[in-house]
């Protein structure tokens, strides 16, 4: 069955930004006998970097530089024992290992003598299979949350409509994703099911110029829930919808179902906007304190009163086209998402 949890997002957008990487890439430099083998990259400026180990496409040292170097750099490169070639993609160096090895130390160098080069030096260690692995689980964690921190960094802004109007923003959030992969049925799978609904339901929407429509995933990748609501906020939703799939044990049970706020989850709002620096809308030019709070708990209460509503209509227009619903398909949550 597919269960819709809507809500609708009215706060003030988190700003999220990536250090800026100054640094021009001048040359790599590699040395070693695959036991121990050093990488020297050479650049202009202080080179921000972080490095993760990946198996995708065989195994691979991640430096990310965030800089994406122009079509025709030809940085300085001869393999060696331990690395076998290097490649640019998407701002990262990119290392194809020769065998299974680990990052024992990176150094920052300044310049010295008649050299004006800023230095990184990443120092790797032959490991078994076993260390490697295990060292992957957690590098492919912290690659994966990198890639969402720059999604978030360049999240475009709302899209102006016709004759300069602004576009009601509409994010729709497929559920789970990668190492998530939600219910499951033989070969059906959430994460899958749900990211093709969410697309369809993009491309029926984006057929109104009034709508500008956002995923917040477009492809099968985890993405923590806290990011799915900062990327939400980013873009300056109107409209948030999560999109699940569930699971029952009875094949007789089937049809839609939409959540909105609970109780429960109002006493969390509060706890989760200040934990997270997640400012709330709220123009209060020079009024006292006291009246900054009553406009926030209006606020609330509007934004739940309209999140209700459009639940309401969404169950309308189901029934209307004789869509399976659950019994008591409008239902309330605590579920992070509709903080």
């Amino acid at each position: 069955m597919l269960r819709f949890i809507l809500f609708f997002a009215g706060f003030v957008l988190l700003q999220c930004h990536l250090p800026v990487a100054f640094a021009d890439v001048q040359s790599v430099l590699v040395q070693g006998d695959g036991v121990h083998t050093r990488i020297v990259i050479s650049a202009d400026n202080v080179i921000e970097h972080e490095e993760f180990l990946t198996n995708i496409n065989g195994a691979s040292l991640v430096v990310d530089v965030d800089q994406k170097p122009e079509a025709d750099d030809q940085l300085d490169f001869a393999p060696t024992s331990g690395i076998l070639a290097y490649e640019w993609i998407d701002g990262q160096l990119v290392f194809r290992l020769e065998q299974p090895m680990l990052v024992a130390r990176t150094l920052d160098l300044p310049p010295y003598g008649s050299s004006s080069a800023h230095r990184l030096i990443i120092d790797l260690s032959s490991v078994s299979e076993a260390r490697f692995d295990s060292a992957i689980k957690k590098d492919m964690k912290r690659l994966a949350a990198r890639a969402t921190k720059r999604q978030l960094a360049s999240a475009e802004a709302p899209k102006q409509g016709a004759r300069g109007a602004k576009r009601h923003v509409i994010v729709i959030d497929p559920g789970h994703g990668g190492r998530d992969p939600g219910a499951s049925h033989h070969n059906a799978v959430e994460r899958t099911i749900v990211l093709a609904s969410a697309k369809q339901l993009k491309a029926m929407l984006e057929t109104n110029p009034k709508y500008d429509v956002r995923l917040t995933r477009s492809d099968d990748r985890f993405i923590e829930v806290e990011d799915r609501i900062s990327l939400a906020r980013k873009w300056g939703a109107d409209l948030f919808i999560s999109v699940h799939a569930d699971a029952a044990s009875k094949p007789s049970v089937k049809g839609a179902s939409v959540y909105t706020l609970s109780a429960k989850g109002e006493r969390r709002v509060d706890a989760t906007v200040r934990s997270r620096n997640w400012e709330l809308p709220i123009e209060t030019g020079d009024t006292s304190e006291e009246v900054a709070e009553i406009l926030e708990v209006f606020l609330k209460r509007e934004t739940k009163s309209n999140s209700e509503a459009f639940a309401g209509l969404l169950i309308s227009e189901l029934e209307a086209s004789r869509q399976p619903l659950l019994r008591n398909s409008m239902r309330e949550g605590n579920f992070f998402v509709l903080l």
